[in-house]
């Protein structure tokens, strides 16, 4: 679909990529954008579409997210008894007999292992650890997509899709369009 010189995509595919409403969608790209030319861009072109350029945005923003999960082969490879001893910020991952059963985040290391070792009535029990090291404004997406994609039983809190779309639109370059 184009209007003038905007080609547009249908707002149901994003939502199917995001998983979400349709209205959701909208509401939540509205409401996100980086800039009121991206709220302008979404009024023209109606509420069933948004501009082509900003879905394909959005789109390499989410893959680049996806790539920041780790494969199962590298969570396990990586796996130790031990934990580094430093205070970069990182996403760490709790194994117990070959399965994930939480991921976090933390910029020290050390201590918060030792939270988890000792939580209460075993709540947390883990055999290994592994454990990346991620730029600190990478910290919470890095968290977030580990939790979405492996799903560890122990964590409680997964981003919505609604929420995780947030994100991808508030990474996003939007204002140069």
């Amino acid at each position: 679909m184009e209007y003038g010189n905007i080609e547009t995509v249908e707002l149901d595919e994003l939502a199917k990529r995001f998983d979400l409403p349709h209205l959701v969608t909208l509401d939540t790209v509205r409401n996100y954008g980086n800039t009121i030319r991206t709220k302008l861009l979404c009024e023209i072109c109606g509420k069933t579409s948004i501009p082509m350029v900003m879905f394909e945005e959005l789109i390499k923003i989410d893959n680049e997210f996806q790539g920041l999960a780790l494969s199962s082969e590298e969570v396990f490879k990586q796996a130790h008894t031990h934990i580094p001893f430093d205070s970069d910020p990182r996403v760490y991952f709790l194994i117990e007999d070959g399965e994930i059963v939480y991921i976090g985040q933390t910029c020290c290391i050390c201590a918060r292992i030792a939270t988890h070792a000792g939580a209460v009535d075993g709540v947390k029990k883990f055999d290994k650890v592994t454990t990346i090291s991620v730029k600190r404004e990478l910290l919470k997406i890095t968290e977030t997509v580990n939790i979405r994609k492996y799903k560890p039983r122990l964590n409680r809190d997964i981003m919505s899709n609604e929420n995780y779309l947030k994100e991808v639109l508030k990474s996003s370059s939007l204002a140069d369009f």
